[in-house]
């Protein structure tokens, strides 16, 4: 029995370790951060504390893992990583005063703003000037990695008890340029292709047909659209079924809208402005447009080449082939939106 009894005093002391050594590796505290799923962020957003007209922005979830109350604090940081423009890790910073976490809790941007929470959120002076200089004139910020980190610590703030972090890719819809068809421009196929530039991941084309009397752009699109399509790129084939045929000699007037999702689980949308193009027959109706897109495409080094088909009044046949086969108009422009990616793919350029 003595025996035992030792062998018991000596494990002791070994169980104790191991146990001490398991709690040590647990988190005394578990935090889930959760994001709004938006591609678009404004300076409100960021500004969550002082803004007056707040958006669900984020939810931390707190579970405790040692024995409850626990007095902590809560530290969010802010982390820019703007494109072109450098890496900020502590753009913002807010640090709550102490509270008690006596069981699961679930926190958002808005209670932030109760008297439990209230604390300044201070800005790093330099980030902030870079995220207003090149935000969008609504206050869209630019595009970058924006991480969000959470931390729980010990009043303190000697002893972090757990952490999380959460991050936003957000796109910059910056001003959409409308490439084709050219306003103004008289279109030899009823099934053109328009093309633009910008930043969104959805779009909304419409297109209007100008009716008698509509003396302006905006007269036309205050109307109902011919059509109106839902589209992921930044190109559009006009359908040549299933929808209503542009007529010859009818003009039009089209734009598109760009779709983000915001903070409230809403949308945010900007839009380009109007263009017109008239549908018509007969190749010289291109001409104009076919040589300024070539002088894009090609770049300065073919200039004296585009301004010698201009002094000479030269115009287009209507007929368009690519290594022997013949494409369309629309085909034509397409190829020619690629070359302008692209100038120096094209190593020489003769008149035939």
């Amino acid at each position: 029995m003595v025996k035992q009894e030792k062998w018991i005093i000596l494990l002791l002391p070994f169980f104790l370790l191991c146990s001490i050594s398991a709690l040590s590796q647990t988190p005394a505290v578990d935090v889930q951060a959760l994001l709004a799923p938006v591609t678009s962020l404004t300076m409100n957003d960021l500004d969550f504390i002082n803004t007056t007209t707040p958006e669900w922005l984020f939810t931390i979830t707190l579970t405790p893992r040692a024995p409850v109350p626990l007095q902590v604090r809560m530290n969010l940081r802010l982390a820019l990583s703007l494109a072109g423009d450098g890496r900020f890790d502590r753009a913002a910073y807010y640090q709550s005063p102490v509270f008690e976490l006596a069981a699961n809790r679930t926190l958002t941007n808005f209670d932030l703003r109760n008297p439990e929470f209230r604390a300044p959120l201070t800005f790093d002076s330099t980030a902030r000037r870079q995220v207003e200089a090149t935000g969008l004139p609504g206050g869209s910020v630019p595009s970058g990695v924006y991480q969000f980190f959470v931390e729980i610590t010990t009043p303190d703030g000697g002893t972090v008890l757990g952490n999380d972090d959460e991050q936003l890719t957000v796109t910059n819809p910056g001003v959409v340029e409308l490439l084709l068809p050219y306003d103004g421009e008289f279109m030899p196929t009823p099934y053109p292709l328009f093309q633009w530039r910008g930043d969104s991941p959805s779009w909304n084309i419409s297109v209007f047909h100008r009716l008698p009397g509509q003396m302006s752009p905006e007269e036309t699109a205050s109307g109902i659209p011919h059509l109106t399509a839902n589209v992921t790129g930044v190109s559009f084939p006009y359908p040549s079924s299933g929808v209503r045929a542009l007529q010859t000699g009818e003009s039009y007037v089209w734009y598109v809208e760009g779709v983000l999702s915001s903070t409230g689980g809403g949308e945010r949308r900007f839009r380009s402005p109007l263009r017109s193009f008239t549908v018509a027959d007969g190749p010289t109706a291109l001409s104009p447009s076919l040589l300024d897109e070539l002088e894009r495409s090609l770049g300065p080094r073919y200039h004296g080449l585009i301004e010698q088909l201009r002094s000479e009044g030269s115009s287009p046949t209507g007929i368009y082939r690519l290594n022997g086969s013949t494409i369309s108009a629309a085909e034509l422009m397409n190829i020619l939106g690629v070359l302008r990616s692209d100038p120096d793919a094209v190593t020489s350029v003769v008149i035939e």
